[in-house]
């Protein structure tokens, strides 16, 4: 059966027949429901008289069985759908609003039976929503950004006459700091900021509403802790600026959010958040077990309802255990219905009766499962939850108004019966083929995310190879350039060689080269004219010694030795002319 047909059955189809069955089985055959095993029970026996069937007699008419008149009523708020559970009978009626509650936000009960202030998710905008009627934003736009609200955040009505609404704690750096609205000026107001982070905490409201109590809390900086603080609001109420948190001694163990509040003795009750841990809660037996989030179910895993007593030094003091561990994500506070607790947690809704210490529960709706915020909204708790109790009747003479009646529709014939199953299959196959073409479409994107992850790799691999090809071409042109210095080094040097030798450029082209080659055969001729000097020397010596007198040899001794001389000195001007040409040769 879908979650719309249970929803139907459950918005149509009940009746004296199917309210007595629920009783039925929340009550149990002689005795209690098998969820309080483990806890105090009735002795062995027969049953008491008031339960024992009597005989059938005739009669001339069936007696009516009076209704049972609610004492509450618990109100799961979202989009536009509204959910009530009528307690303690668990009857469940469903309605539309006139208006689109935001998942995730918080709402708080009002004096007036069906109206109700919201606290919108995300913003710091106050709705007021009246069943039956509509909703509309008593605050301006100014007001509504003053802060972000949070899923931890806790809504709660205190002051004098419920004037005041109170916000614990906002996103990220807001987790410390506690907001104050007033009704009458619709405005926002700051007030000091908590010691320790006051988001997804238990808050309880003295009866007089000037003072708020926090208990525990967390914070993505110092995560969890069970610090228990005091904030007074009665400077506030003066006019004066709101006063300051004092911090009581001692700590609660706390891992998950709870609920508090204040009995009328002054005792201060909270239910704790379930928790993996052993013993009772303020004896010395009492220990955590190691951190599990998907313990919730097991036997180490409890939700406790403690008593917190005295002023300077709170006594801790555990009451019981509830049936079904549970956290507190959506309400912060629990609620006394004159001798019962009332806690309304994420996943049950459980009562203690504080005579008789023992316990009652009713399943959630089934319409709140038709949900489609997202999973995080849903562990923290995307309905907005407020739990109304029943107002005495009212007096002649005054204007309150009449108690809210809930009117049950016709049922379907069986025509309309097909038609709206024939409607559900019809729509059934379209869902079905878009979930198909959707999980066809995810398929193709997550290919196409394999292959630009792999395309990406290469692109990486390429980048890194043409780093190192820069690199290379770097070291490549500082060499380049380095060449290109000691050339132009070598080419300084050897025009200064030239200088010095006076041999002309020798890096000029062709011109230079011929140039050189002039020079050399001017020194051949050179060469040339000496060697027909010397001969004509020669010539010369012998025809003056045919004519000369005198001792023959001597002449020809002196002689000799002149042109010896003569001739030593033109072969040194041979041999430099031949190392210049040697030089310039090997220029060219």
């Amino acid at each position: 059966m879908s979650d719309w047909q249970k929803g139907k059955k459950a918005r149509w189809g009940h009746s004296q027949g199917s309210q007595g069955q629920s009783q039925d089985q929340e009550q149990g055959q002689g005795g209690l429901p098998s969820w309080h095993e483990g806890y105090p029970q009735q002795a062995d026996g027969p049953p008491s008289r008031r339960w024992r069937r009597k005989e059938a007699t005739p009669s001339p008419a069936p007696a009516l069985v009076p209704p049972v008149e609610p004492c509450a009523r618990v109100v799961w708020l979202l989009g536009n759908r509204c959910v009530e559970l009528l307690l303690p009978s668990g009857e469940v009626h469903c309605s539309v609003l006139a208006a689109d509650i935001k998942a995730g936000s918080r709402s708080v009960a009002t004096s007036v039976p069906g109206r109700f202030y919201v606290l919108e998710n995300g913003t710091s905008r106050i709705w007021q929503v009246e069943l039956g009627k509509g909703a509309w934003p008593i605050s301006d736009e100014t007001e509504a950004r003053r802060f972000r609200a949070s899923l931890g955040s806790r809504f709660v009505s205190c002051g004098p006459d419920g004037q005041w609404l109170l916000v614990t704690g906002t996103p990220h750096h807001g987790a410390h700091s506690p907001w104050l609205f007033d009704l009458e000026t619709q405005r926002w107001q700051a007030l000091p900021a908590a010691p320790h982070a006051i988001l997804s905490s238990a808050v309880a409201v003295q009866r007089d509403g000037l003072e708020v109590t926090i208990l525990g809390g967390w914070s993505k900086m110092s995560s969890c802790h069970g610090h228990v603080q005091r904030l007074s609001l009665r400077s506030e109420a003066k006019g004066k600026s709101p006063g300051g948190w004092a911090v009581l001694p001692g700590q609660l163990p706390w891992r998950r959010p709870g609920a508090g509040t204040f009995l009328e003795d002054g005792r201060l009750l909270v239910s704790l958040g379930w928790m993996e841990c052993e013993g009772a809660v303020g004896t010395q037996s009492f220990r955590l077990l190691p951190r599990n989030g998907a313990a919730q179910r097991a036997r180490s895993s409890s939700s406790r309802l403690v008593a917190l007593s005295g002023e300077a030094r709170p006594v801790v003091e555990e009451l019981a255990v509830l049936p079904l561990a549970d956290s507190f994500e959506n309400l912060g506070e629990i609620f006394d219905l004159g001798g019962s607790l009332a806690c309304v947690g994420r996943d049950h809704v459980q009562a203690f009766d504080m005579t008789a210490g023992t316990w009652q529960r009713w399943p959630l709706p089934a319409e709140l499962a038709v949900d489609g915020s997202s999973s995080w909204a849903k562990h923290c708790g995307s309905w907005a939850v407020a739990l109304e109790a029943a107002s005495a009747p009212a007096k002649s003479g005054t204007d309150r108004p009449p108690p809210v009646v809930a009117v049950q529709a016709p049922r379907l014939t069986d025509e309309e019966q097909k038609l709206v199953d024939e409607l559900f299959r019809n729509w059934e196959g379209r869902i079905s083929q878009y979930a198909k073409s959707v999980k066809a479409a995810s398929t193709a994107a997550l290919d196409m995310e394999r292959d630009y992850a792999d395309l990406h790799e290469k692109v990486q691999v390429l980048r890194e190879e043409r780093e190192d090809l820069m690199r290379k071409q770097e070291g490549a042109q500082g060499s380049m350039q380095l060449i290109r210095e000691q050339q132009d080094l070598l080419a300084k040097l050897l025009e200064q060689l030239e200088t010095q030798l006076d041999l002309g450029s020798t890096l000029k082209t062709p011109r230079s080269t011929m140039r050189l080659e002039d020079r050399a055969a001017a020194l051949e001729s050179q060469l040339g004219d000496l060697t027909l000097q010397v001969r004509e020397l020669a010539d010369e010596t012998v025809a003056f010694e045919a004519e000369s007198g005198g001792d023959p040899l001597d002449q020809v001794a002196h002689l000799l030795a002149a042109h010896s001389s003569e001739l030593d000195a033109v072969q040194e001007r041979l041999d430099a002319t031949e190392k210049k040409l040697k030089i310039v040769e090997g220029y060219v």
